[in-house]
């Protein structure tokens, strides 16, 4: 019985170096050569030391940035924002998640945006400070060459105004123990229907933490969805405590309680 937790976790490491040589293999069947621009727009903004990240999607609906298949990170040294960067898939910096998806899909089109992670304080992509490109195209050869340049900064979140939503930003002591520079979180604050006709209520509390690139202003798609904003107003609200299942995937509601969306940044490149 002692010897079960070890061999599975060497079990698990086989599989997880499975995965990585498939990936890695998956990747050495491409050579996608991309070359990125800074425009005079943003160089002013731009940051020595950032993290470039190429997303890759066949799909339409969305920004690259936002939803895609493939990811291509890189991290550039040194780089000048006065000279174009070149980066090639071959090259053993440049590491392709997501590259076995592509196997099979020679001649599709595929689009293609750039964010340039370079904000110190939030490890996230879609984040205030960092720079984006507009979405281009190409077709997935052996050989595909496509050309970007960050013409857009991102501007930081704003929380719905509501009288119900509230806002905080609270100094994490320790998260900022750890970095040894001052890191904050943020929190969205969705109030009952009751609250100011009844302030003085005691109302339980439902804490939902997001998951990668999760943020804070979720809580605004809350607000914003008609089916949702009409229960949470209304006094079925009020019953009790239920799953909230059919309004708000994955977390459980306290029924005219208050939905407190919490948002924390470590910086990680990834």
């Amino acid at each position: 019985m002692e010897r079960f937790p070890l061999q599975l976790k060497n079990y698990l490491l086989v599989i997880l170096l499975f995965f990585v040589f498939l990936n890695l293999s998956a990747q050495d069947n491409f050579n996608i050569k991309v070359k990125v621009g800074v425009s005079d727009a943003v160089k002013s903004s731009f940051k020595k030391g950032g993290r470039l990240l190429f997303h890759l999607t066949a799909q339409t609906d969305k920004e690259p940035r936002s939803n895609s298949e493939v990811t291509i990170g890189y991290t550039p040294e040194d780089w000048d924002s006065n000279k174009p960067l070149s980066i090639n898939t071959k090259n053993k910096n440049v590491l392709m998640n997501g590259a076995k998806k592509l196997v099979g899909h020679d001649g599709q089109k595929y689009f293609i945006q750039v964010v340039y992670k370079q904000n110190e304080t939030d490890g996230n992509e879609n984040v205030e400070g960092n720079l984006y490109s507009n979405v281009d195209s190409f077709l997935l050869t052996n050989n595909a060459n496509v050309a970007l340049t960050l013409k857009s900064i991102i501007l930081a979140n704003s929380i719905i105004n509501h009288p119900h939503v509230k806002s905080v930003t609270i100094t994490s002591k320790h998260l900022s123990d750890f970095f040894g520079t001052p890191r904050q979180i943020k929190a969205s604050i969705l109030l009952p229907s009751s609250y100011f006709s009844n302030p003085t209520k005691n109302y339980p509390i439902c804490y939902r933490a997001p998951g990668l690139n999760g943020r804070y202003t979720a809580v605004n798609n809350l607000v914003n969805r008609k089916e949702f904003a009409d229960w949470w107003f209304s006094a079925e609200a009020g019953d009790g405590l239920r799953w909230g299942f059919k309004y708000f995937i994955q977390i459980s509601l306290m029924v005219h309680g208050l939905i407190v969306q919490i948002h924390w940044s470590l910086n990680i490149m990834v």
